[in-house]
C-alpha cells in the first residue's frame, strides 16, 4: 500500500477518534431516558421513564408537554445513530493494515 493511501486511511482514523470522543462528550451531557404520556381520567400527565441500575424510574413532570426535553431526548438518539456509523468506520479502517 503507497505512502499516500497509508497517509489518509491513518488521517481518517484521526477523524473518526475525534469525532467518536466529541460524540460521547455531548451525549454525556443529554439525558437517557424517554417521555411517557398517561391518561389519569380526562387528563394527561407526562413521566419521564429511566433506568437506574436495574429499576425503571418515573419522574412526574406534569400537565403539560416537556418539549424541551424532548428535544434533548431526539438529539440523544440521533447522537446515538452517529455514534455507530463512526465506530463501524473505525471498525473498518482496523481492518486494513
Amino acid at each position: 500500500m503507497g505512502k499516500v493511501l497509508k497517509g489518509i486511511l491513518k488521517d481518517s482514523k484521526e477523524f473518526y477518534e475525534q469525532e467518536k470522543k466529541s460524540i460521547e462528550k455531548e451525549l454525556s451531557k443529554l439525558p437517557n431516558g424517554s417521555i411517557k404520556k398517561r391518561k389519569i381520567g380526562d387528563s394527561y400527565y407526562y413521566y419521564f421513564q429511566y433506568r437506574k441500575e436495574k429499576k425503571i424510574i418515573h419522574d412526574y413532570l406534569g400537565k403539560s408537554e416537556p418539549k424541551e426535553l424532548d428535544k434533548k431526548i431526539k438529539k440523544r438518539k440521533a447522537l446515538k445513530k452517529e455514534l455507530k456509523k463512526v465506530q463501524d468506520s473505525l471498525k473498518l479502517l482496523s481492518k486494513v493494515k
